[in-house]
């Protein structure tokens, strides 16, 4: 029982620092350099490891022109279950996304999904529990489903666009079932106000 009460500690101490390490990063602006970053790996050209399940997802060069949107700046953070799920999702094999044969088939679980509560969002992060919860904020989309596919059926997945499409969840399954949990999310960095206060004068 003292052996249980311990891990469950643990478990808990994990998780709250896991919390703070997420919130730490997204605390960053958007075109922040990756320098500012805790090291990371390469993983693809555009994507980062930084480990845990955790990556950063770089502005891709002359695609984004603006202030301090250069390469090597950071974009957003991703959470993904795998590196498998971080790369069919950001990074997709070539050829219109045909084939995903390079990837292979979806492992298991290898990073337990975050807990959001830092940000407001459910407890159980869930389909549906985020759905309900997105759809009722008074940002909310009006239809927050982005579906992706292919001819062959073989890069398919459900995205779930947060209120202020600031978060975004991406599932396994084209139609996700209720109790379905997220395989990736991503957390789409602030915009400098200097920069966010152009665009909405601008319209």
């Amino acid at each position: 029982m003292v052996l249980n009460l311990r891990r469950m500690l643990r478990a808990q101490r994990e998780r709250k620092q896991a919390e703070e390490y997420l919130a730490g990063l997204l605390d960053h602006e958007q075109g922040t350099p990756l320098e500012a970053f805790p090291p990371s790996s390469e993983l693809t050209p555009q994507l980062r490891a930084l480990g845990d399940g955790i990556y950063l997802w770089l502005f891709r060069p002359g695609t984004y022109p603006g202030p301090r949107r250069t390469e090597g700046s950071v974009f957003s953070v991703i959470w993904a279950e795998s590196d498998y799920w971080v790369k069919r999702c950001w990074d997709p094999p070539p050829a219109g996304h045909e084939s995903l044969a390079e990837l292979g088939a979806p492992p298991d679980r290898e990073h337990a999904l975050p807990s959001l509560k830092f940000v407001g969002r459910p407890s159980r992060l869930t389909f549906s529990a985020l759905f309900k919860y997105e759809c009722a904020q008074p940002n909310g989309n009006t239809n927050p489903i982005h579906q992706s596919m292919t001819r062959t059926w073989e890069c398919v997945y459900c995205g779930l666009i947060g209120a202020g499409s600031d978060v975004h969840y991406y599932f396994e399954a084209f139609s996700p079932a209720p109790d379905d949990l997220p395989v990736a999310i991503m957390f789409i960095l602030r915009e400098r106000a200097a920069v966010r206060r152009r665009r909405e004068m601008t319209g």
